[in-house]
């Protein structure tokens, strides 16, 4: 009788914490579907309007080096850890503006988000010329800062999310004025974690998110074969938390004008978060980009909070839960009931044998 009850008991615990694992897959999904959708696209806009206010952010400006420090700012009101990377370019000093999420998280592939802050006008030809000339870049790219400290405060708002996250806005992207090669903040960066052995399991890097020719929300995706799956993971994403956004995969190792280039160099997975691109040049459809008409009415805000909240899906699935998720414990539980009412059953046997002896 009593081996009995020990079995019903038995299996009675194996059926609840079955339906425990079922309910905490379920309030997993949810959680991550509601830190998704907390993405603001005017919380976007007014970053963006903020940082076109400098008139110009070209890499060796005063106003450069003050948005620098604004968004080293808004990234320590955020609650990132923060710190000031420099390095030389063209005999100037250049800083890259890093925040880092749980830093006190182990982790032994980081995930890092990053754009550039730096802006250019395409018709300078000298650093004096670019000192009185505008260049407001709200698409390029006050955007993609704009949405990485948007998804920074999202991430950071929710107690579940509990991976080690770096934010990386990048200085000197725009260089080739003075006919030289750009991305020269990422370059530093990627090059200083290669040097330290630090690793990284996926990088992202947006540039130039918020203009539209129509009115459906688009973002291609540049890659290469190394980051496939990182690709996948933002369009997986897209379809799980059923985000209105068209995405176009670019497979293509020639598109290196942006920071994600400078991560390949090292090595890193690395995909670009871009804008529609026309098909035949690669470049983006904005025709204001790298002008003094590259102003923020131009741009859309549904779109940009579409591409964040994507990227938000994509981490948190890469990431997987948090550590007060129920899996761990209730996969323990299970492990050790069906331990002990297999030893039931074994020591069942045994009497009743001893019994026929």
């Amino acid at each position: 009788m009593k081996r009995a009850v020990a079995l019903v008991v038995f299996l009675a615990l194996t059926v609840h914490v079955s339906h425990a694992q079922a309910e905490s897959a379920t309030s997993d999904t949810e959680w991550k579907a509601v830190t998704v959708n907390e993405a603001s696209g005017y919380r976007i806009l007014q970053t963006i309007l903020e940082l076109q206010t400098f008139e110009t952010r070209d890499f060796h400006t005063e106003e450069s080096a003050a948005s620098a420090l604004l968004i080293q700012q808004w990234m320590e009101d955020i609650g990132l850890e923060t710190q000031l990377q420099e390095f030389e370019a063209d005999g100037l000093i250049v800083v890259n503006v890093i925040g880092t999420l749980n830093p006190q998280s182990v982790s032994s592939d980081l995930h890092l988000i990053g754009a550039h802050y730096d802006s250019r006008n395409r018709y300078v030809t000298s650093i004096t010329e670019a000192e009185n000339e505008s260049a407001p870049g709200a698409d390029d790219n006050a955007s993609g800062v704009a949405a990485m400290l948007e998804i920074a405060y999202v991430l950071a708002s929710c107690e579940r999310f509990e991976a080690t996250t770096r934010f990386v806005a990048f200085g000197a992207e725009e260089r080739g004025f003075v006919n030289k090669s750009g991305l020269a903040g990422s370059s530093a960066f990627a090059q200083a974690e290669a040097d330290g052995g630090i690793g990284y399991g996926a990088t992202f890097v947006m540039d130039m998110i918020g203009f539209q020719t129509e009115n459906d929300s688009r973002m291609t995706i540049v890659t290469n074969n190394e980051s496939a799956n990182i690709a996948q993971s933002v369009t997986d994403a897209v379809v799980a938390y059923d985000i209105d956004l068209l995405v176009d995969i670019v497979s293509d190792e020639s598109l290196r004008y942006s920071d994600h280039a400078s991560f390949w160099d090292h090595g890193y997975p690395s995909i670009l978060m871009i804008e529609e691109l026309d098909p035949s040049t690669g470049a983006p459809v904005n025709p204001y980009y790298h002008t003094e008409s590259d102003t923020a009415n131009k741009l859309s805000i549904k779109q940009m909070e579409e591409i964040a909240s994507a990227l938000i899906g994509a981490v948190l699935d890469l990431t997987g839960p948090g550590e007060d998720s129920y899996s761990f414990p209730y996969s323990t539980v299970l492990a050790v009931a069906g331990v002990s009412g297999l030893a039931l059953v074994v020591v069942a046997i045994a009497r009743r044998k001893r019994r026929v002896s």
